[in-house]
């Protein structure tokens, strides 16, 4: 099998990013956070996690023609593009569920129409199964989009968008801050998605895409701190979160370290 300087470098920072991005969802998980939101953070940690390791595997089969790497260089994609599908639709989710811990409800419409748009976008990948209109693989097994692409992209950029666009309608229940946060998480997703389209073969969309989450993250945890606990309690809380994050964040570091020692050395 045979893996190029530039795939080499994208597997190891797509593996990184997964890693840090499922350690978030752990972090999460073990400070006890039982609210509807913080289900919906650990979800979309999760979703933007396999992401990384689906992209991962697609830089380590592409460009190889056993019958192993076809198959394996497929799967990640298809399994690529159902993901985006699936963290567009977690993010409505979040701004919905986020407007109703405030107290504000959301029109049914507004769920339906969502789901409607997700059910073409996932329809069009699973019949490009069978009919290459959206990408297609050349005979050295590597990725090519076709006009359909395009199509599933503003599918997949009309949710994000239809979510940015409820947040700031409601900016002054969601807080500024937080709306700034919703804004960067669409808007850094679209730019990266144009950049890449001039620098082909290259992949930026799914670090822009988890540092949007990181930074959402941080966005509702202080102003959840900040409206739900008193002062002294927030501070201590905060310290013990900015603890956890600092030793999983060394953790990360460590282990990104020895994942790419061990790509090179592969």
């Amino acid at each position: 099998m045979q893996i190029t300087t530039i795939d080499m470098a994208q597997i190891s920072i797509e593996t990184i990013g997964g890693v840090i991005t499922l350690l978030f969802a752990m972090i999460i998980l073990l400070n006890h956070r039982k609210n509807r939101v913080s289900k919906y953070f650990i979800a979309l940690f999760i979703v933007t996690s396999l992401i990384f390791f689906s992209e991962a595997l697609v830089y380590y089969f592409r460009g190889n023609t056993d019958m192993f790497s076809l198959f394996g260089n497929r799967a990640g994609n298809f399994i690529g593009f159902i993901l985006n599908v699936v963290l567009a639709i977690l993010f409505n989710r979040f701004i919905r569920v986020l407007l109703e811990e405030r107290g504000v409800i959301v029109s049914p419409y507004y769920k339906r129409g969502i789901l409607f748009v997700a059910v073409v976008a996932v329809g069009i990948v699973v019949l490009n199964l069978f009919t290459e209109w959206m990408y297609y693989f050349d005979v050295a097994n590597r990725y090519h989009r076709a006009s359909m692409w395009y199509f599933y992209t503003l599918l997949c950029f009309f949710m994000l968008l239809t979510g940015m666009i409820i947040s700031i309608k409601n900016h002054k229940t969601f807080g500024t801050r937080m709306c700034i946060a919703v804004v960067i998480f669409v808007f850094v997703p679209i730019v990266s998605v144009v950049i890449q389209a001039h620098f082909y073969g290259i992949s930026i969309v799914n670090i822009g895409l988890a540092i949007s989450v990181i930074l959402m993250f941080f966005t509702y945890l202080y102003d959840w701190n900040k409206h739900e606990k008193g002062i002294h309690e927030t501070v201590s809380g905060e310290n013990k979160i900015i603890n956890t994050f600092v030793m999983f964040f060394i953790m990360a570091i460590c282990i990104s370290a020895s994942i790419v020692s061990c790509i090179i050395f592969i």
